[in-house]
């Protein structure tokens, strides 16, 4: 996550561990309770309709009939003039931000939990979710944020947080540089999760979705048709991408 610097917003998140500076707003202690940390908006240091923003990684756009799934805390005490938490879609190419969750007002001392779901609809594009801190009338309306979570389904543009050392691949977003070889006969191909491959019965008990997500893929040999009939012996061969060596 980023802090927003285009001129679109007025403060920084500030990184944080333990209560607030000011009294009697804000958390006691990050979303665990141990000592981890959390982003906040300091609002003894804004006026009120002060803005914060913070931005995720890119993510590619979501195709027809799939999601992208999100959770996060957030902590939102203090007194009647508490302020608005946003949380957004940003589509990169228009760069407009569609809210998907907007809450207001004091929500108690305890911090709540939130999951979204984010559809083709939403984020046609490739996109970005934005969180948008807005300063209530009260400096006693400090607003914090933890734990954010993406789900598996959503597609990351290019690295995630971090870059891939081993050769793990649940085949949702891509092949993650796993090659089909030259050298055989046939290809592996990439399926969704929601049917069977062709020439497999629907019915059949060995033909199952994938046990994570309904919207998940995976490889599959296709093992004849009508146009392509394989033959006993065939081959097709996977080659994974350079994995690094551990030192131990």
């Amino acid at each position: 996550m980023t802090q927003v610097e285009d001129g679109t917003d007025d403060h920084q998140w500030t990184r944080w561990t333990g209560p607030t500076l000011t009294l009697n707003t804000g958390p006691e202690y990050d979303f665990e309770q141990c000592n981890g940390h959390y982003m906040y908006l300091e609002a003894n240091n804004a006026n009120q309709g002060d803005t914060a923003k913070l931005e995720s990684p890119t993510f590619m756009a979501i195709k027809k009939r799939n999601v992208c799934h999100i959770s996060f805390a957030f902590h939102m005490c203090g007194d009647n003039g508490m302020g608005t938490l946003n949380v957004s879609v940003k589509d990169t190419v228009s760069v407009k931000d569609t809210v998907i969750f907007s809450t207001l007002g004091n929500q108690g001392m305890s911090w709540c939990n939130k999951h979204l779901t984010v559809g083709s609809n939403q984020a046609p594009n490739d996109f970005k979710f934005v969180f948008t801190a807005i300063r209530g009338s009260s400096n006693k309306s400090d607003i914090a944020i933890d734990h954010i979570e993406f789900g598996k389904d959503c597609c990351y543009r290019g690295l995630p947080f971090k870059p891939k050392v081993s050769g793990d691949c649940n085949f949702d977003c891509d092949t993650c540089s796993w090659n089909n070889l030259d050298c055989d006969n046939s290809n592996w191909r990439r399926g969704p999760s929601s049917k069977c491959p062709r020439g497999t019965r629907q019915g059949r008990s060995n033909c199952r979705s994938n046990v994570s997500t309904t919207v998940g893929h995976y490889l599959y040999i296709e093992s004849g048709n009508f146009f392509n009939t394989r033959g006993k012996g065939d081959r097709a061969i996977l080659e994974s991408p350079n994995i690094q060596g551990s030192s131990q």
